[in-house]
């Protein structure tokens, strides 16, 4: 099972639809049609039971194993509630992308065996997310005949127990003013000339060389009256309803420093 930094969602291989469905283009005999991915005939001696997947949200995981050791079949469907899923290149396991959403998923893997035999399973991935501070304008800008004259101070708290990475700046630019990593309990204190910073916090998963990070929140600070605006980028499924809304929001831009990363 690998895991990915990946936060923006490519475009994944097959036929994904709107609810993070995979059919192949061409299903198989015995198979379900184009777009459906049902749960019936269970398991059989092809797939494996009780396949549960910890995972934060924005986070990408690789290669959940779900095919049985030998079993011959194909995965012809992958069908999520919240998340993206798709077969992974190596046959016997699938590929899963959160998309912000955090709670229980249990996603339908559909198979085809070698007797056009149709298969299935959930395969349940339990994701969280880590609920931010909103940074604080420690020392508001000194403005002189519209010009900065004396920087803010923007504070970035860490109240969690895992590194914190902020970056901030202006997020039309391709780079942001500063990344920084924030241990836990700890402040990352930024001096900025700018009256308006945009920022996104990301969080660390994993230790050591095998640690990434996944954006967590994004907003802007407003260094003269002190204002910050933050939003969540992740959301409860009771919250899908809204995603489009939270997907335009100004603080969806700094997607761009992420990019710039890979």
């Amino acid at each position: 099972m690998k895991r990915t930094s990946l936060y923006v969602a490519t475009v994944l291989a097959g036929a994904i639809g709107p609810l993070g469905a995979y059919t192949t283009p061409a299903t198989a005999a015995g198979g379900p049609p184009a777009g459906n991915c049902p749960l019936k005939n269970g398991p059989g001696s092809v797939l494996m039971q009780n396949v549960a997947v910890d995972l934060m949200a924005n986070d990408m995981i690789f290669s959940t194993k779900v095919l049985q050791e030998g079993a011959v079949a194909e995965i012809v469907c992958v069908k999520g509630a919240y998340g993206m899923a798709q077969p992974s290149y190596e046959g016997d396991a699938i590929d899963y992308f959160s998309f912000g959403a955090i709670g229980i998923d249990k996603v339908v893997v559909g198979t085809v065996d070698e007797n056009g035999i149709y298969n299935s399973v959930e395969v349940t991935y339990d994701i969280t997310a880590v609920q931010l501070p909103a940074p604080t304008v420690l020392r508001k800008a000194k403005v002189r005949h519209g010009k900065v004259v004396k920087p803010a101070i923007v504070g970035f708290i860490n109240d969690t127990d895992l590194t914190l990475q902020v970056m901030a700046g202006d997020s039309s630019q391709m780079n942001p003013d500063v990344t920084d990593n924030v241990a836990p309990g700890k402040v990352f204190k930024m001096p900025t000339m700018r009256k308006k910073l945009d920022f996104l916090q990301l969080v660390i998963v994993g230790t050591g060389k095998g640690s990434y990070p996944v954006a967590n929140s994004a907003g802007q600070a407003n260094t003269v009256t002190g204002k910050v605006q933050m939003d969540n980028l992740w959301f409860t499924p009771e919250e899908v309803g809204m995603v489009g809304r939270k997907m335009v929001t100004r603080s969806f831009a700094a997607e761009r420093w992420i990019e710039g990363r890979s």
